[in-house]
């Protein structure tokens, strides 16, 4: 390398070097020796601050001739600010087309393997656009199709706005009025005002409810999704206690206090490193949820009937067995109310390892957690390149930045909407894709060991 250098010096002379009495210096050992000793001092002079600061421009520089936009461009505030909030609207639009696709009463999609229609495959269609134009029709001239549209997209009209905006002041001051309720001084002076309000509150409520149940396909999966039981759990009490059960009508109020996490689109206002955040917790919970709570049972049940063995003659409270389990659960999660406790010497060794494996438990949930965390940002972050990438493709070198700062993320998404789009049905597409080829090869196999 030094020699490198050294020749990289002597050729700095004289540009004309065809001319005829021009001649090359000649380089000799001793030249390169001492240019090897130059070259080790100077490295030898280089702080370890400096090493590094080297060493990240040069990462810098990679990563800038790898990505065919300028990085730096983006990793303006204020622009990728913009960039997340296209991300929530590509992410909100996915969401309402799984929707559709699963609940709306007629829809169609164009995807690489031809039209879906309600979600099945009619490879038929791709060849008769005639078909495809009256599917299209109808699903303009459907009135249930329009009033699905205006019940699950409050931006479509100001008939959708509106319906919108009732739920919402509907869900506050059902709420509200619970909780003035609970109030004795309130609730003696204004009992009359309170019920009324919660009968129309409930009667607005049952009637959207009721909407939206009779117009979607597949009505006992939609009923069953997390949200729609909140709905009709939030209506309920309220007929529960008209036709004279005991039940009270106050968990109405609450389970609607609830329902403002789909009505007022409290995700929107949140970052979309919390809806990742949420998303790995509910990952956790579908993915080893069974698996947690069967070691929860197990280790409880074990340290529970053992503690009951070693306390059930100290008088400290370990009554039976469940009593025993109640406090192994509540040492298990590290809360320790403090309502029983052990009192003898193999109890206190008892309390002592169902804490640590509580701890390990805890532990296990939160490495759960972390992997599912990890890899959702993972996915946002290679999502979020693929926006910017299209931004600077879309709105040029020399103009992106003053397009992206001075336009909404809506409008910033409608322009790359489409290619969002076939880059999300893609990954869809291949998913399913290698889940058939593995269901053929499973098929292929079971007939190979019936044969």
């Amino acid at each position: 390398m030094a020699s490198a250098l050294l020749l990289h010096d002597y050729q700095k002379g004289p540009k004309d070097v065809s001319s005829p009495g021009y001649k090359y210096p000649e380089v000799g050992p001793e030249d390169i020796d001492k240019k090897n000793e130059r070259f080790r001092d100077e490295i030898r002079c280089i702080k370890k601050d400096q090493l590094l600061e080297e060493i990240l421009l040069k990462l810098k520089i990679l990563e800038d001739g790898l990505m065919p936009h300028p990085v730096e461009g983006f990793r303006n505030r204020s622009i990728f600010k913009k960039v997340e909030g296209v991300y929530m609207e590509h992410s909100d639009a996915m969401a309402k087309r799984q929707l559709d696709e699963s609940h709306k009463p007629l829809f169609m999609r164009l995807t690489r393997e031809g039209y879906r229609v309600n979600g099945e495959l009619m490879p038929q269609l791709k060849e008769n656009i005639q078909d495809v134009q009256i599917i299209e029709d109808e699903m303009k001239s459907s009135w249930r199709n329009y009033i699905y549209d205006i019940l699950h997209d409050e931006e479509l009209s100001w008939i959708a706005m509106t319906i919108y905006v009732v739920i919402v002041l509907s869900i506050l001051l059902s709420v509200t009025c619970q909780m003035f309720a609970s109030v004795p001084e309130y609730h003696d002076h204004y009992v009359h005002e309170f019920e009324t309000i919660e009968m129309i509150v409930t009667i607005i409520f049952t009637v959207e409810y009721g909407t939206r149940v009779v117009i979607v396909r597949n009505r006992c999966a939609y009923m069953v999704r997390l949200m729609n039981i909140f709905d009709i759990l939030a209506i309920l009490p309220w007929y529960t206690h008209l036709i004279g059960s005991t039940g009270e009508t106050s968990i109405g109020g609450v389970m609607r206090a609830l329902r403002l996490s789909r009505i007022a689109k409290i995700r929107q206002l949140a970052t979309p490193y919390t809806n990742i955040l949420l998303e790995s917790l509910s990952n956790t919970v579908t993915g080893t949820g069974s698996s947690v709570a069967l070691l929860l049972f197990i280790c409880s049940v074990v340290t529970g009937s053992i503690v009951f063995e070693c306390e059930k003659n100290a008088g400290s409270g370990f009554d039976n067995i469940p009593k025993s389990m109640w406090w192994s659960l509540v040492t298990l999660s590290t809360v320790g109310y403090g309502d029983i406790s052990p009192s003898t010497t193999s109890g206190y060794f008892m309390g002592t390892a169902t804490i640590l494996v509580g701890i390990l438990l805890s532990s296990l949930i939160i490495m759960v957690v972390g992997q599912y965390y990890i890899d959702l940002l993972s996915e946002y972050q290679n999502e979020n390149r693929d926006i910017q990438k299209l931004l600077y493709a879309k709105c040029g070198p020399s103009h992106y930045r003053s397009i992206i700062l001075n336009t909404t993320p809506k409008e910033l998404y409608s322009r790359i909407k489409p290619e969002l789009t076939c880059i999300f049905e893609e990954l869809e597409d291949d998913s399913t894709e290698m889940v058939s080829e593995f269901e053929e090869e499973e098929s292929s196999l079971a007939r190979k060991l019936m044969e």
